[in-house]
């Protein structure tokens, strides 16, 4: 079901851009909260994005806590680099930086 058909996905949409978050952010997100590990190339060819647009959407959501990368399975032992690593959603943070939001808006 495409956002357009589906009431919850455009309201949301609607709030996306009326309060100026990413939608690629978002999309990141909700890809993470749905496979709860993934990786950039994972990311990448999902969202049909290049890198330097993954690595400059995701920074924010790692310094923020939301995004926690740790190193491959399949790549440990090896250089490191953001091709090396996968990310694993942080619930919590990402619930609690919601509440924030909300309670900047509307207060407490």
């Amino acid at each position: 079901m495409t956002a357009a058909a589906d009431p919850t996905a455009a309201s949301a949409l609607l709030a996306v851009r009326a309060l100026g978050v990413s939608s690629i952010r978002v999309r990141i997100l909700a890809v993470a909260s749905r496979e709860k590990q993934v990786s950039s190339e994972q990311l990448r060819t999902e969202l049909g994005i290049p890198a330097s647009t993954l690595s400059v959407n995701m920074r924010p959501l790692v310094e923020a806590g939301i995004l926690i990368p740790e190193p491959a399975p399949s790549q440990r032992g090896r250089k490191g680099g953001v091709n090396r690593l996968v990310w694993n959603l942080d619930e919590a943070a990402l619930r609690r930086m919601l509440h924030e939001l909300q309670r900047a808006v509307v207060g407490s």
